[in-house]
């Protein structure tokens, strides 16, 4: 009866797991999906509560949802106080450590290649709409629908190569990317997702993806030194990856360097209101916004350009600190780490200035580096 038992409570998280991929990578087209990610997400939680339980052991984690609700209780009696938001970013704090416990190890094959192939569906629907783009050679109707059904932003400067889709649900085709890497997928994917994060067209990505591919050589590197047993088609090709990415970046700033004024004074802007008030203890959990200048209305806004400037406003810098050493503390303690914390440091690095980094996208990454990187580690370490 045990053993009916936990096979059915596997099958119940492999399809949550699938129903929350599907809903955040194809809430574009498919804008109903959208309403379900974090339905779906808090039900996968549930359904590894055994994993996470024991995290209310550490003492850590007890102070940082101490710090969390204190940060609540400030701004949760304020007139302007909008509840809704509260409870939304209550529950992301709160839950995003959560899912840096869940260790499904055992069945990382599985979750991976959901992973990689509802992401290539993804990178479908990118390659499409990059297409109508290029058969029309406008992006202006697309576009429009696009602002139309909140899909996101996609535009383009003049150039075919420089056309970009930055849509809702990209934020994880790096995460997927480094997962069909990191797995050993079927070249077809790696290519596949690859090409889509170029489409995707975050200057971040690229240095995301430079930052893994430098790790992955470093690493394959240090192996074949060891074992004698060089393949130099393959070091050929990543040295050749790493050589090509800065000048890729350093080609793509040179062109788009006049024309991406207004999105850094965006961001600049953006910068200043998020950082004003108290920074040090942050000036509440939901804080409200309510701020005017001569690029947008930010008024009740809950998602910015550079989102982790958002958190740090709410939470202050000791409780951005508290969630860090949480986090990466998580991964420390597991066997061979280094893999685990570096790609961490590079998610962190390459969302920074994604509206939807510290969201259910933090979530699926952190189950992601404990449970599928995690898994291929320890693999190595067998090796070894």
């Amino acid at each position: 009866m045990k053993k009916i038992y936990s096979v059915s409570l596997a099958t119940v998280k492999y399809i949550l797991f699938s129903l929350l991929v599907i809903s955040y990578f194809l809430q574009v087209p498919f804008r109903l999906l959208a309403k379900f990610i974090s339905v779906f997400a808090l039900f996968f939680a549930l359904a590894n509560y055994r994993s996470w339980l024991k995290l209310f052991k550490r003492p850590l984690f007890c102070l940082y949802c101490l710090y969390i609700s204190i940060c609540i209780f400030c701004v949760a009696f304020n007139l302007n106080a909008a509840i809704g938001k509260i409870i939304r970013f209550s529950e992301i704090f709160l839950m995003i450590p959560l899912f840096f416990c869940i260790d499904e190890s055992k069945n990382s094959n599985f979750y991976s290649k959901v992973f990689v192939r509802i992401a290539f569906l993804k990178a479908i629907v990118l390659f499409s709409i990059y297409g109508i783009i290029v058969k029309t050679g406008s992006y202006s109707a697309i576009r429009a629908y696009g602002h139309l059904k909140g899909w996101g932003d996609i535009y383009s400067f003049g150039s075919m190569f420089l056309t970009r889709v930055q849509v809702q649900g990209n934020a994880l085709l790096v995460m997927a990317f480094f997962t069909a890497c990191y797995k050993k997928d079927k070249l077809f994917y790696r290519v596949a997702l690859f090409l889509a994060c170029l489409i995707a067209g975050n200057k971040a990505y690229l240095i995301g993806i430079f930052l893994f591919v430098l790790y992955f050589f470093a690493s394959w590197l240090f192996k074949t030194k060891r074992s004698y047993n060089f393949d130099f088609k393959v070091c050929f090709l990543l040295l050749c990856a790493m050589l090509t990415f800065p000048v890729i970046i350093n080609k793509a700033n040179s062109i788009l360097e006049e024309k991406t004024g207004y999105s850094n004074a965006v961001r600049k802007d953006q910068a200043e209101i998020l950082l004003s008030g108290n920074i040090i203890t942050g000036n509440g959990v939901g804080n409200t916004i309510t701020a005017k200048t001569k690029y947008r209305d930010y008024s009740g806004a809950d998602y910015f350009e550079v989102q982790t400037l958002y958190v740090i406003n709410q939470i202050g810098i000791i409780g951005y600190s508290l969630f860090l050493i949480l986090t990466f503390g998580l991964l420390l303690k597991r066997k061979n780490s280094f893999a685990l914390v570096f790609i961490y440091f590079t998610y962190l690095a390459y969302t920074f200035f994604n509206p939807y980094c510290f969201d259910t996208t933090h979530m699926i990454t952190g189950f992601l580096l404990c449970s599928v990187f995690y898994s291929h580690s320890k693999k190595e370490a067998c090796i070894k």
